[in-house]
Parts: structure tokens; sequence; C-alpha cells
């Protein structure tokens, strides 16, 4: 600086090399699904959804939660158009009236909270090709594909070339 002073960044102590190459691939990662959500363009062969899920594993059908999933997964409310969806309701792909709620001002879908061994491979379709919505005493219509976000404290299964892209 002019002043002559050597500012330096503030490194944590002791904290391991592999930990905090750990730490900032997550920090790359929240960055790079900010960006690819708030960003308006669409390329139907590139759209993805974002899963938000705990960076700590625990063990099959146990969640630990707690880690700002779901508030960072809403804090788009305040710059988009967003619908968030229960995760936790049942039979969540039976559900014909799931995107009652959404119309064709919307942006981003967040399913939050989702349930263990939730079927993603109901959502493929519909992130890349858009969705039907079925309002309550209205008639059905189709909109783009809007962006998805998942919240869970489980991983989520999938295999193949479809689920690898999205």
């Amino acid at each position: 600086t002019d002043d002559g002073i050597v500012y330096k960044p503030i490194e944590p102590q002791n904290v391991p090399d592999e930990e905090r190459h750990t730490n900032m691939e997550h920090l790359v990662s929240k960055i790079l699904a900010t960006g690819y959500i708030l960003h308006d363009y669409r390329n139907k062969a590139q759209m993805k959804a974002i899963i938000a899920v705990d960076h700590k594993e625990t063990e099959v059908g146990r969640s630990e939660g707690g880690t700002g999933k779901s508030i960072w997964c809403t804090m788009f409310e305040y710059l988009k158009k967003i619908v968030i969806i229960d995760g936790k309701k049942p039979r969540l792909q039976d559900d014909q009236f799931l995107y009652s709620n959404v119309d064709d001002r919307t942006q981003i879908i967040v399913i939050d909270d989702c349930r263990v061994n939730l079927d993603f491979e109901f959502f493929l379709s519909q992130i890349t090709r858009g969705i039907e919505v079925n309002p309550k005493g209205s008639s059905r219509f189709r909109i783009e594909a809007p962006k998805f976000i998942f919240s869970t404290n489980h991983a989520v299964n999938g295999e193949g070339n479809s689920f690898d892209r999205r």
C-alpha cells in the first residue's frame, strides 16, 4: 500500500491442509450454486438441480440437520420468485397438485427437507423440459423449466448419465 504497511490475510492456526482444502471446495461449491440459481440464463442441455446436503455424513436413516441448508435455499425468495414445497410430504410424486402454487413467473422451486430415498428420477425431465402445473379449480398449463433446489439430510440416490448430468 501507499503507507508502506503490508496487509496479510489472517490464516487460521493449526488447520491441516486437507481440512483447509475441503473447506475451500465447500465454499466454492456454494458460490457456484448461488451464481447458477441467480443467473437468468437457461441452456436446456445444461439444466442442473442444486442439492444442498449436510457436509457431515451420518448413518442411513439418521439425520443431523441444523446446518443452514433451508436458510440458504430460501434466501433466494428476496431476489427471485420461488415456490417452496415441503419435501417431507408423504408420496410427494403422487400429488397431482404438487405445483399448484407455481405460476409462469416462478423462477425457482425449492423441495425443502426431502425424505430419505427421495425418488430423484421423478424430477429429471422436469428439471430440463419444464413442468405441468395443475392449479386447483383451473386448467392445467406448462411452464419452462424453473431452477430446482433440493435440501436434504440424506444422500440422493441415482445412477446413470441422466442423473449425473443434472
